[in-house]
This record gives C-alpha cells, sequence and structure tokens, in this order.
C-alpha cells in the first residue's frame, strides 16, 4: 500500500490515527519485507481488535476484499479511486507476511503471530487465548472420584424432590458442577442459575463443611445482585442452620477479588501470588473479555473449582473477546458422554435421555460434559409474552417477531414506530407523568430507588435525540418545565444516577445505580444499596465520574432486571444493531415491554448475529 492510498483513507476520515501510527510502526520495524501486505494486515488487526472487539484477523475472510468493506459508515466515500484498494489475494498476502520480521508462528516472541487456521494475532491476545485455553483443558482432566459422589445420594434425593421439570436441568448443572472442576451454567433470565449455585453450595459444603467459596461479578451492580439473589435462594433450602450459614452472604467485583494496581494493567494476585479458595463463582461470565478472564483462570489454582455462569445469547464484554460464548459454543451443549450419564445415574438414580452416550476421552467430549443449559424459565410463566418474543429473537426467527409485533398477539408487549421529533417530547412527557413524577414523591430513598427500578428507557445508543444522553436531557427538561426539579442544580433529591468510574477506595464501580437524597441533617447525598438492600450514603463532592439515568444503553442494562422497560432504536445504519442486543434488552422486563422502533430496523436486528473472531474454540478442542 502505497502513500496514495494512505492519503486516500485519511481524506476519507475513514481510518483512525492510531491505526495508521500502528501499521507504519510495524513497517518499520520488520525492515525490508514487503510493506503493503504487511501495512494492510497491521491496520486492519488494530481496527479490528480495537473496535470491532474481536480477538484476530481472519485472513481467509480479509483477503482479496476492498478494503472500504472493513469501514461500513464510508462504503459510499466518493474519494477518487478510493473504493479500488483491497487487500491481498490469501496465499500472496500469507507469503508475504511469513517473511516479516515482525510475523511469527505461534509460541514465538514476535508483536504479531500468525496461526496454522491464518489467524492473525496482537501477541498479547494470542497469549491470553492460549493461557485460558490451557488452564481449561487442564481443568477438564480432573473430576471427582465416584466414591465421594455416592455420598451425595441422599442430598440429591432430598434437595430436588419438587423438581418439576423432565429433565431436571438444575439437578444436572448441580451433578456437573460437583463432578468436576470446571463448569459452565448457561440460561437465560428466571431460570434459576442463582438457585442452582445455592444447591451446588449445599452440595459440597456437605462433602466438606470447610470449603472456602468465593462470589465474583464484572461489575458491583452484578455482584450485588448475586449476593442478594444467593441470600434470598438459601433462605428456601432445606439444609442444617449450619451449612446455611456457610453459604457467603458477599460477592465482589472481578477486579477487586484479583487486587488492582493503579496505573497498572496487572494484578495484585496472578500465577505466582494466586488467590485462596476451594471455589471460584464468576457471575455475568458473558459480560467478561478474554483479557480478564484469563488473567483471573491464571490467578486461581488449578485444585480449586470454577462455575461460569451467563447467558450465552446476551450481549457479549464490551471489551475484546466473546469468551462465554466461545466456551458454551465449543462444547456439545446436551451431549454429554456415557460416562457422565452412568455416574449421574448412579448418584440419582435417574438416567438422562438425551447426549451421545460416546465415552471417548477427547477434548471436545470433556467439554461436553462440563457445559449445560438451564431451559425452562419460571420469571416467564407470568409474563409469556416476553418469554416469546425473546425466542423468536434469539433464534432469529424475524418474520414471526414481526408479525407476532404487530398484530399486538403477545399480551404486555407494545410495538410503536420511533416517533418523530414533535412527537417525542409527548410521548416522553407521558413517561414522566406515568413512571417518574411518584419517585419525586416518595417518602424514603429506598421507596424512590424503588420507583426507578419499576421503570427504564433502554436505548441502543449513546448519543443523539434516541440516544441516552438526549433522552435524559429531554426527561430532566420536562421535569423543570414541571417544577419537579430546579433547573441551576446539577444535584437535586431524587436524581437517579450511575456511576461510569471505578473507584475502589469508595467502594463504587461503573454501572452502579443510586439516587440523591437527603439524609437524616437534610443534607444531600448520594446513596448506593448494598448488601439485602441496605443502602449506603456518600458525600456528593466524592462522587466518581456519573451522569443521570432516567434512559441507560442496553449495555448498561446488563445485569440488570425492571418490572416495565421501553426500547429505543433510531433510525440509523449501526453494526451494533443484532439480536443479541434485542434479546438482552427484552429480557431486563419482568412484566411488560415497549418497543419504539421501526419495522426495517427490528428486521436488521433480529437477523444479524454477533461474530468476534477468535480462535479460542479450536484452541479448546486442539489435542
Amino acid at each position: 500500500m502505497d502513500s496514495n492510498h494512505i492519503q486516500k483513507f485519511e481524506s476519507a476520515k475513514v481510518l483512525q490515527e492510531i491505526d495508521i501510527q500502528f501499521a507504519e510502526l510495524m513497517v518499520r520495524l520488520s525492515g525490508n519485507s514487503p510493506t503493503d501486505s504487511l501495512f494492510s494486515a497491521s491496520l486492519l488487526l488494530n481496527h479490528t481488535t480495537a473496535r470491532n472487539r474481536h480477538i484476530c484477523l481472519d485472513l481467509k475472510t480479509a483477503a482479496n476484499r476492498r478494503l472500504v468493506d472493513f469501514f461500513p459508515d464510508y462504503r459510499e466515500s466518493t474519494v477518487s479511486g478510493f473504493s479500488d484498494i483491497k487487500t491481498p489475494p490469501l496465499q500472496i498476502w500469507l507469503d508475504e507476511l511469513k517473511q516479516s520480521s515482525v510475523v511469527g508462528k505461534p509460541g514465538e516472541y514476535c508483536p504479531l503471530v500468525l496461526d496454522e487456521n491464518n489467524r492473525l494475532y496482537l501477541y498479547r491476545y494470542w497469549e491470553y487465548e492460549q493461557k485460558l485455553a490451557g488452564i481449561i483443558r487442564q481443568r477438564l482432566a480432573k473430576t471427582t472420584p465416584p466414591p465421594q459422589l455416592l455420598k451425595l445420594q441422599n442430598s440429591f434425593d432430598s434437595l430436588f424432590s419438587l423438581s418439576k421439570t423432565s429433565p431436571d436441568w438444575q439437578k444436572i448443572a448441580a451433578f456437573m458442577a460437583v463432578r468436576n472442576r470446571f463448569c459452565v451454567i448457561s440460561g437465560g433470565p428466571g431460570t434459576g442459575k442463582t438457585y442452582t449455585i445455592a444447591l451446588i453450595l449445599a452440595l459440597l459444603l456437605e462433602l466438606n463443611p470447610d470449603y472456602k467459596i468465593v462470589l465474583a461479578a464484572p461489575t458491583g451492580k452484578a455482584a450485588a445482585r448475586l449476593q442478594d439473589s444467593l441470600n434470598n435462594a438459601k433462605r428456601n433450602l432445606v439444609i442444617n442452620r449450619t451449612l446455611s450459614d456457610r453459604i457467603p452472604a458477599s460477592a465482589s467485583t472481578i477486579h477487586r477479588l484479583l487486587g488492582v494496581r493503579p496505573g497498572s494493567s496487572q494484578f495484585s494476585h496472578h500465577e505466582k501470588n494466586p488467590l485462596i479458595a476451594d471455589l471460584f463463582i464468576i457471575d455475568e461470565a458473558s459480560m467478561v473479555s478474554l483479557a480478564l478472564m484469563s488473567k483471573l483462570l491464571q490467578a486461581i489454582p488449578i485444585e480449586s473449582r470454577v462455575i461460569l455462569l451467563g447467558d450465552k445469547n446476551q450481549l457479549s464484554s464490551v471489551e475484546s473477546g466473546a469468551v462465554f460464548g466461545d466456551i458454551s459454543e465449543a462444547g456439545d451443549i446436551d451431549g454429554f458422554s456415557g460416562k457422565f450419564i452412568e455416574d449421574f445415574q448412579a448418584v440419582t438414580g435417574e438416567t438422562i435421555r438425551i447426549g451421545n452416550g460416546n465415552s471417548g476421552d477427547s477434548a471436545m467430549t470433556a467439554l461436553s460434559d462440563s457445559i449445560v443449559e438451564l431451559k425452562h424459565s419460571y420469571r416467564f410463566e407470568t409474563s409469556p409474552g416476553i418469554g416469546a418474543l425473546s425466542r423468536m429473537v434469539k433464534e432469529g426467527n424475524t418474520e414471526n417477531a414481526l408479525t407476532s409485533l404487530n398484530s399486538a398477539i403477545l399480551e404486555n408487549i407494545i410495538h410503536n414506530p420511533l416517533p418523530g421529533s414533535e412527537s417525542l417530547k409527548q410521548r416522553l412527557n407521558n413517561i414522566v407523568e406515568k413512571y417518574l413524577l411518584q419517585s419525586f414523591k416518595a417518602k424514603s430513598v429506598e421507596e424512590s430507588f424503588s420507583c426507578h427500578n419499576r421503570f427504564k428507557v433502554l436505548c441502543s445508543h449513546r448519543m443523539g435525540d434516541y440516544g441516552v444522553t438526549g433522552i435524559n436531557q429531554q426527561i430532566e427538561q420536562l421535569l423543570i418545565q414541571q417544577k419537579v426539579i430546579d433547573f441551576e442544580t446539577s444535584f437535586y433529591k431524587g436524581k437517579p444516577i450511575i456511576i461510569k468510574q471505578n473507584d475502589y477506595n469508595l467502594g463504587l464501580y461503573n454501572g452502579d445505580t443510586g439516587i440523591i437524597w437527603d439524609d437524616e441533617s437534610g443534607t444531600l447525598k448520594a446513596f448506593f444499596p448494598g448488601i439485602n438492600n441496605q443502602f449506603k450514603s456518600f458525600s456528593l463532592a466524592r462522587l466518581p465520574l456519573h451522569k443521570s439515568v432516567y434512559a441507560m444503553t442496553i449495555h448498561e442494562s446488563q445485569g440488570s432486571e425492571f418490572d416495565e422497560i421501553l426500547i429505543v432504536l433510531p433510525n440509523v445504519t449501526s453494526p451494533i444493531f443484532t439480536r443479541e442486543l434485542l434479546y438482552t434488552a427484552i429480557t431486563r422486563a419482568k412484566r411488560s415491554v415497549e418497543i419504539w422502533a421501526n419495522d426495517e430496523t427490528l428486521k436488521i436486528a433480529i437477523a444479524a448475529k454477533t461474530y468476534r473472531q477468535s480462535g479460542l474454540q479450536d484452541a479448546l478442542i486442539s489435542p
């Protein structure tokens, strides 16, 4: 690629300066190797990992294509000759990259790594992926001896005596977690993931009452929800008080667990200074990036058990990778081996009438014996419309979803076209009067916070009239017009806020939501729920970066649930419109969903499936 080409990209404002600078650095470091192939590969690799959150660049799919196709916002550029710039044919690209001193084979210490499947990595991502896969494969080889499992026969009978589903996925998940050192439990909202964890902990504590257990999640909000849900679940367990009291009452963020080192991407705990516990339970694991998951598992001793909880159909991490989805898809869900089925029957007396019956010892078979999906949603038994719509979206069933939405046959689901700018204000005013005014009339911080958690606007985008920023501003303007709040102050009683920056000293984390309220002396403070919704107050002057949260992005809503939600999708072409985005938004609601979006936007979102390039699945099952 010559300087002419670079100038054309810069003229069209397609590339960010950092992409160009990185590619030019690779060319300089490489010396006399062919520059066109290295420049284009480096440029696309930096772009795709930083902006598209891929782990690598798949050269097979990227070869012999117009470069502008990787930048969809600029496909219609009118810059002369811009659309003619193409990546090299695959074989030429590979041959020339292999001549470069900055491109190495797997295991070689080079800035870029080219693997045998023609995937190009930044070295650090290749290392994260390989270390994570290696650790998981080590854990797959370790299982609890059958004699120990047989000690739990009576406990399985008593704990699962009221089961109403067949097969009982919670029982299968509990058995899997007790049998294996590594276990992945996936399931949508209301499928009983946390209750299943409470059952697992009861079983493991029966085997060893001194078991040390750690609960963690990627955000403070998710950690608080995990600890509250688990505390509620264990109250319903038929176990003795001594064992119940040993189930931990608190959860931590992953960053706090690992020990943040200010100004560093490294943590206090790592392979040479490991965490100490017998069991680590990681909730909302779909939100965890490749880098963080790799560092976490490196810091956990190989003898310890690890359970990952999440929903493989939800949005992936906002950082690079789709680790939870990759692990879930690497195994054959419901493809249990003959040995697993045999062990399950020996302990529970039941036969799993699914699976392949294969008793092989391949990595894929071992992984399949470590992954389970909870399929029955108890939450949507009372909200069948939400359950039905979420299934259609998850399966990419565009026709049925749109027909159901437009014929209004789904209970508690409303679909309206995106309002124009004139009618948007009136629609938002209706929301203020129906949902928000009561939060300002509340008698306590608990009541006001509860009002805000009953309803939330979820936006796909952050900016624009239909984005979080625009809708929050418009709602505050309406509250000012109704003299509910004062336009002269940025802090007012009843204002809902969301934290946007971690503060480990205060114990406030990105994604935590709270409310401004007055304390006993009448001083305005920020209140955030803690364990069992006991509120903690903080001085307004000490708050980290935060913003109003009448509306939040769908990404920010992960790990939350509300009684009713409004989903807003603007009329723009956007790569973030995917079925995972829409599914995540819909499943935040417990009672009702309203959608403001035009049919064409919904078609695009339901048809598009998130795909993040990585080699993790291959690394997990390779010999």
